[in-house]
């Protein structure tokens, strides 16, 4: 019994000195201890850093765009003057501009595979270069982008009303004179409200109050492209 005490006390005594030595050994490498600690903060702060922006950038490229570009295609087609070596006349006709675009527009649109055929200017998703201008009604205004193009690219492009509308559904609403449609982010930005119940209200454009147009109809909220915010623009088609 007297073994197993002495023992036990040479075991307390051993450890009491090791646990001095070590904290003396800390103690005189508390320099490098200390830029260690920098060094795993530093590291912890890119880390969070890195993780965040992926998690956000996922987290956008996952929203819906509020449109789709599946099967389809852009084509661009160009005018060539009597200059051009390429240029072929056509005696004895005579026909105003653009006759022969609106003329493949309509050969196109009555293909069997094809589902539907719309012309723009600057509107076409992904193109870079794009129209502006504000919108406003009240005391709101935001600057939005112009899609410019005929009724059928709410089709090619597959937009949904806000109350399910299909794209048909929509382009019948913009049969009557003086109206327009928008998404429903268009005042998210500044405002951060819903522009759905602003519907069948007049708006006017540019700054101009005598140019005004009613909102038959919103959509979904359209992105402008993969990686931007849902609030990040609005839009308006006329």
């Amino acid at each position: 019994m007297s073994h197993f005490y002495y023992y036990f006390f040479e075991f307390e005594i051993t450890m009491g000195i090791l646990d001095k030595t070590q904290m003396k050994q800390i103690w005189n490498e508390r320099r490098i201890n200390l830029w260690l600690w920098i060094e795993l903060w530093l590291v912890s702060v890119v880390l969070w850093y890195v993780v965040d922006e992926l998690y956000t950038t996922a987290y956008v490229y996952l929203e819906p765009k509020g449109f789709s570009i599946e099967d389809t295609y852009l084509l661009h087609i160009g005018t060539l003057t009597p200059n051009s070596h390429e240029y072929l006349s056509r005696s004895g006709e005579e026909e105003k501009a653009g006759t022969d675009l609106l003329r493949i527009v309509e050969r196109l649109r009555l293909h069997p595979e094809v589902e539907a055929v719309s012309l723009s200017i600057n509107s076409y998703h992904y193109n870079g270069s794009n129209s502006h201008t504000n919108v406003s009604i009240d005391t709101l205004s935001s600057g939005a982008l112009r899609r410019r193009a005929t009724a059928d690219f709410l089709k090619v492009f597959r937009y949904q009303g806000i109350q399910g509308e299909t794209p048909e559904e929509l382009i019948s609403l913009l049969t009557e004179k003086n109206t327009f449609i928008a998404g429903d982010n268009l005042y998210q930005r500044e405002y951060g409200i819903s522009l759905r119940s602003f519907a069948g209200r007049d708006f006017y454009f540019g700054g101009d109050t005598l140019n005004t147009r009613r909102l038959v109809a919103v959509t979904q909220p359209v992105r402008y492209s993969d990686f931007s915010p849902v609030y990040s623009s609005g839009y308006f088609f006329m």
